[in-house]
């Protein structure tokens, strides 16, 4: 019971109020377990966990830890902090190059494609198990890989990495094409061998410093046709000096150079030419001569008739005178075969004449015609 003033004072029992902080990585996953922390706890003592590292399934792409989002601040409820990353994104890539062989050296280029605010790498070329600074050159035909190594740098506020890139080119040297003939000859059989040695480039060329000789096996003997068959040996021009100091090198003609043969180097195409023998030939018979065909005989016809003998003029009678007496000479007897003197007044028979000399010359021809092939025949 009240029996005079009195002051009460509030007493309490403190409660505090605890709040769990939770880590995870960018995909949800737990990196530090759930944690409770007074209410008020501040940043500095709440437990952290080392930074996180992020694997990379692509080539040329690394991630480095960029802090917690968001930031972490004092307790004051539930809190879930999630770890970020910078993506780093690089390449490295190499052209493929295919040349036909000309006698020079031949590369490739690689290409690097940097993060964004990085320029500087570290690249270094393999070729068969060998390391250079710079892509190496091939002259002779062949199939080189050459793979290229660079290393970048990179880095943000919270941590640094190195992205590693590896590429493969191929440099591809084919053999020169080429096309070669031999000559062709020919001539009749005398018993000994029949050789052409002569051959000349009738496509393509040689690689500037090239050089090529021939040998040559095609040969024939007997008539009839054989190909002019040889062989192209291929080799580079060496300077003397050169020869002195690379035992592979012979002055001015060297088909073996550093170890390759200059013969790989070309793909030649042979076109062979024809050797001919021909039979020697027989001379034909000669012919008979054929008989001279006899002379015909020649008539000469004088178609211009003989002058008529005058007639005689008759002396007029003179009545009652006396006439003198006709003296009648006596015909002399005619000789067979022989010819008659025309008498005055006979011109008639003329023509008659010549139409039968022309009937018996033109008989006379055609029996030696006739006569003549006959004896042609026979």
């Amino acid at each position: 019971k009240v029996t005079g003033n009195v002051t009460y004072t509030a007493t309490y029992t403190s409660t505090v109020n605890q709040y769990e902080v939770t880590f995870v990585d960018y995909d949800d996953s737990i990196i530090l377990e759930a944690k409770a922390y007074d209410y008020g706890t501040s940043k500095d003592e709440i437990e952290v966990p080392e930074d996180p590292t992020r694997e990379s399934d692509t080539p040329g792409t690394v991630y480095i830890f960029n802090g917690w989002d968001p930031e972490i601040e004092e307790v004051t409820g539930e809190a879930t902090y999630k770890a970020t990353y910078t993506e780093f994104t690089a390449s490295l890539t190499g052209t493929d190059v295919s040349v036909e062989y000309d006698g020079t050296g031949h590369t490739t280029t690689f290409e690097v494609v940097f993060p964004e605010g990085f320029e500087e790498s570290e690249v270094t070329y393999i070729y068969d198990g060998h390391e250079y600074e710079d892509v190496p050159e091939f002259v002779n035909a062949g199939k080189y890989e050459v793979t290229a190594r660079a290393i970048i740098g990179v880095y943000n506020d919270f941590n640094e990495a190195t992205i590693e890139l590896e590429a493969t080119a191929t440099i591809e040297v084919t053999a020169r094409g080429i096309t070669i003939a031999s000559g062709s000859a020919s001539r009749a059989y005398d018993g000994t061998p029949l050789t052409e040695h002569s051959a000349s480039i009738t496509s393509g060329s040689l690689a500037p410093g090239d050089t090529v000789e021939f040998s040559y096996t095609g040969t024939i003997t007997d008539p009839g046709t054989a190909p002019n068959t040889f062989t192209a040996d291929f080799g580079r021009e060496v300077a003397s000096d050169d020869a002195g100091t690379d035992s592979s090198a012979e002055a001015p003609h060297s088909k073996n150079v550093g170890g390759f043969d200059i013969n790989d180097n070309y793909d030649v195409t042979y076109v062979y030419g024809t050797l001919t023998i021909t039979s020697t030939p027989t001379p034909p018979p000669t012919p008979p001569t054929p008989p001279t065909p006899p002379t015909p005989p020649t008539f000469t016809i004088d178609p211009t008739p003989a002058p008529a003998a005058a007639a005689p003029v008759a002396t007029p009678a003179v009545l009652g005178a006396t006439r003198d007496e006709e003296i009648i000479a006596p015909e002399e007897p005619a000789v067979l075969g022989e010819s008659r003197t025309r008498q005055t007044g006979d011109e008639s028979q003329i023509p008659a004449r010549i139409l039968l000399i022309m009937i018996c010359a033109g008989a006379i021809i055609t029996i030696m015609i006739t006569g003549r092939k006959k004896e042609e025949e026979q």
